[in-house]
């Protein structure tokens, strides 16, 4: 794993009841970016070490930032944190917002990590050299990082923290 990397998991949640917010897509901002995030799986972000501002909300009908609650966090070299926000029951109320220290190794390649985190969520892991899998700087240069699986690059590429595809 590169040490002088961190990574910022986001994960949105719901109480079954409000369903409907299904519907919508929440969103999260890192130091005022926005990000589109998924509802109640991890959204991982590879990030350099330092103080973060990480807000997350959702566009519901009339309330384009409905239950926006932020949080600031440290990030150390080669640490996770794990953002949860739980939507608010009424609309004009604030989410609930908590930061956790979580086990980096999660993130890493491996056969237990790789059930609860998809490849685009995964941090950068080991060496390329090392014959590791991981997030490595991307070879074609048309992204920040793309995902090296241990013998070849994927479809999965990172620029500034926002995953998409691009095949090679």
């Amino acid at each position: 794993m590169n040490q002088a990397q961190g990574t910022i998991v986001i994960r949105p949640k719901y109480f079954v009841l409000a369903f409907l917010l299904a519907l919508f897509k929440p969103k999260g901002s890192i130091n005022g970016g926005e990000l589109p995030l998924a509802w109640r799986q991890p959204n991982a972000f590879p990030v350099p070490p330092g103080q973060y501002q990480v807000s997350v909300w959702c566009p519901y009908l009339f309330f384009p930032r409905m239950g926006e609650a932020t949080v600031y966090v440290d990030v150390q070299p080669g640490a996770a944190v794990e953002v949860t926000w739980d939507a608010p029951w009424v609309v004009f109320l604030p989410g609930r917002i908590r930061a956790q220290l979580i086990d980096p190794r999660l993130l890493q390649g491996g056969q237990a990590p790789q059930q609860q985190y998809a490849p685009q969520y995964q941090q950068q892991a080991q060496a390329v050299g090392a014959g590791g899998g991981g997030w490595q700087p991307d070879p074609t240069g048309r992204h920040q990082y793309r995902w090296w699986d241990g013998t070849s690059w994927g479809a999965h590429v990172s620029d500034g923290g926002v995953n998409s595809q691009d095949p090679m």
